[in-house]
């Protein structure tokens, strides 16, 4: 567990302010970042696939020395047969 300053929760603080769906959104998006991901196939639209949070995930990357991460959602890749 992260932790802040002189040993509170980092966890608890970011929740208090920002509601748990949107750290585990936070931390879905650092850890494929670190691990050099591609893409990020999500379908949460409320937090991770939209264009604000595209936008600023390419540019805290870029500035912090990580490539931008594709975010789409699983239906953009997925190709379908013609009936």
């Amino acid at each position: 567990m992260l932790k802040f300053f002189s040993g509170c929760d980092i966890m608890s603080i970011i929740t208090k302010f920002f509601g748990l769906i949107f750290v585990f959104a936070v931390f879905h998006i650092a850890i494929a970042t670190i691990n050099d991901l591609d893409y990020i196939f999500s379908l949460n639209f409320q937090h991770i696939n939209r264009h604000k949070t595209k936008i600023m995930t390419s540019y805290i990357n870029i500035n912090n020395g990580y490539k931008s991460i594709n975010i789409c959602s699983p239906m953009e890749v997925i190709e379908r047969e013609e009936e």
